[in-house]
């Protein structure tokens, strides 16, 4: 989404030091949002484009404080708006640690259903000399756009 000339999206989640995501030592950037719906998807919190409070039941405890604070971690929000500084921003603080062969995977979620964020994240990592790589099913629709500029 981009308002008064900066660009936002919505990011589940940032996980540093990721090994598995590409070559060498990577931030990889989980992006909210997907309209694929499938039915082995190993990060289901990253389907719905809107920020969301989801729950473990494996992890609740039944003691009903839920509006006063979660105290087992069951409850936890997911997905926050950055805007592409900010996210450049924690990017930018791992930078040393990728090396020649490591850098940045975004991944999800769909990255292509936040297209306009998605490139100007990547157009700034590699200003930056940093690694860029994408994962994705190259799925995403007009109405998955739609929802994202919402």
């Amino acid at each position: 989404m981009n308002q008064n000339g900066t660009t936002y999206g919505v990011i589940t989640d940032i996980q540093r030091f990721s090994l598995h995501d590409g070559p060498g030592i990577r931030t990889s950037v989980f992006f909210k949002g997907c309209n694929l719906n499938c039915a082995w998807c190993h990060n289901p919190e990253t389907i719905s484009f809107a920020p969301e409070v989801i729950v473990d039941p494996e992890k609740c405890i039944g003691c009903g404080k839920c509006d006063e604070g979660c105290y087992s971690g069951a409850r936890r929000e997911v997905g926050r708006r950055f805007s592409a500084e900010e996210l450049m921003t924690e990017i930018l603080q791992d930078k040393d640690y990728y090396g020649k062969t490591g850098g940045v995977t975004l991944t999800g979620g769909e990255v292509t259903c936040q297209p306009e964020f998605a490139y100007e994240i990547l157009k700034q990592c590699q200003s930056a000399g940093i690694g860029r790589a994408i994962e994705t099913m190259s799925r995403s629709s007009a109405k998955a756009r739609a929802s994202e500029k919402r």
